[in-house]
């Protein structure tokens, strides 16, 4: 039973430990040992909530610096059930946008790919290959996502053109096969099965651009059980901000996100 597992227990309990009252302790005044438990690791519930109405399953929250925390960080925050205070060194459009890619995130998918425009060079896919490790980029008409998809530049379609200065439309796959916006994981990954192609655009009822989907990215794709969800489904996320009055505003315009 239970006493008998703590028979033999050595050193302070937490409660000895706080219940001092007002006293000042440092990394090195601890030892923690790891002692025997009576339960199941899957019986522990680390839940806890940070406001009325938000619990987490991880009760890990990530620092609003900007060195720290942007849409990647609070993306692994939440899907590790913890959640990732954007910070507010910056500016209202440019906090709310890393909100937006938190909300918008869904696992398996990518929501902000590099894309180039059809008068952007070869060069420039070289570039974005050489920095990101990667290939297969979206060609839109003005170059940004949310923009009419046109075609997409994959290593077959560069590595032999010798001119780097060769516009990315004299060279781009235009023959395409898409997903619609809103399809699962599932069908996403049974497309790319079927067409054995390594990157799914994701359109939407206009044909505009709003994801991309990687063979690379599903195979890898794990299940994240603790995940920080609101209502709607989407990730969590928090952002900080000032105490100023035109911090007001910046509240306003972020709580609408």
């Amino acid at each position: 039973g239970k006493e008998d597992l703590f028979k033999y227990a050595d050193g302070a309990t937490a409660e000895d430990v706080f219940a001092r009252g007002a006293q000042g302790y440092t990394y090195g005044d601890f030892i923690l040992l790891p002692g025997h438990i009576y339960f199941g690791a899957e019986e522990v519930d680390l839940s806890t909530r940070i406001t009325k109405n938000v619990s987490l399953r991880v009760p890990l929250v990530s620092s609003p610096m900007d060195t720290v925390t942007e849409h990647k960080m609070a993306i692994n925050m939440a899907l590790h059930g913890g959640v990732g205070v954007i910070h507010a060194n910056n500016t209202v459009d440019q906090q709310k946008k890393e909100i937006d890619r938190v909300k918008r995130f869904e696992n398996g998918f990518i929501t902000d790919p590099k894309t180039l425009g059809p008068d952007d060079l070869v060069s420039d896919a070289f570039a974005i290959k050489n920095k990101y490790g990667f290939s297969g980029i979206p060609i839109t008409a003005n170059g940004q996502m949310f923009s009419k998809l046109l075609g997409i530049v994959t290593n077959r379609d560069v590595e032999f053109v010798r001119d780097k200065r060769t516009k990315i439309a004299d060279v781009m796959t235009t023959d395409l096969v898409t997903a619609k916006q809103g399809c699962t994981l599932e069908e996403a990954y049974s497309t790319l099965r079927g067409c054995k192609k390594g990157k799914l655009p994701v359109v939407d009822g206009a044909g505009n651009l709003v994801g991309l989907v990687a063979r690379t990215d599903i195979l890898k794709n794990k299940d994240f059980p603790k995940a920080s969800k609101g209502a709607d489904g989407k990730l969590l996320c928090a952002a900080a901000i000032g105490t100023r009055p035109e911090d007001r505003e910046r509240l306003a315009e972020i709580a609408a996100v």
